[in-house]
C-alpha cells in the first residue's frame, strides 16, 4: 500500500511541477552512457518528494501508461514534448532499487521504469 501510495504521490508531484522543468540537456537521442550512467534518485522539491535523474532533471509518470498496464503510450509529437528515459537505471539515494527497471518500446529501445510505469523527460 505505501508503494502504491508512493506512486501517485510522485505521479502528483511531476504533474504539478509540468511548468517549471527545464530540460534542454537531455532528451530524445541521449543515452545514460553519454551521460555518465542512469541513476534515479528521490529529491525534495517545492512540491514535495519527486524522482530525479543522476543531474537533478525531474522525471514524470504519465496515467495513460497506467491504464495500459506500464506500456508506454508517448510517441510521435507526444515524444517530442515528454522524450522517454532511456536506458537499464540503477538506485540513487532514497529510491527502491527493486522498484526500478526497463520496459520495450515499439522501437525496441529500453525505457526506465519504477514500480513498472514508463519515465520520462518534460522539454517545454
Amino acid at each position: 500500500m505505501r508503494r502504491i501510495l508512493l506512486l501517485f504521490a510522485v505521479l502528483a508531484v511531476s504533474l504539478a511541477a509540468c511548468g517549471g522543468n527545464d530540460d534542454t540537456a537531455s532528451g530524445p537521442g541521449s543515452s545514460p552512457d553519454e551521460q555518465g550512467g542512469l541513476t534515479i534518485s528521490m529529491a525534495t522539491t517545492d512540491f514535495g518528494a519527486a524522482l530525479v535523474d543522476q543531474e537533478g532533471k525531474l522525471l514524470y509518470m504519465f496515467v495513460p501508461d497506467q491504464q495500459e498496464n506500464g506500456t508506454p503510450t508517448c510517441y510521435d509529437d507526444c515524444a517530442e514534448a515528454w522524450p522517454a528515459l532511456e536506458g537499464e537505471p540503477d538506485a540513487g539515494e532514497g529510491v527502491d532499487e527493486g522498484l526500478l527497471g526497463t520496459v520495450e518500446r515499439t522501437d525496441g529501445a529500453q525505457q526506465a521504469t519504477y514500480n513498472d510505469l514508463p519515465l520520462y523527460y518534460f522539454l517545454g
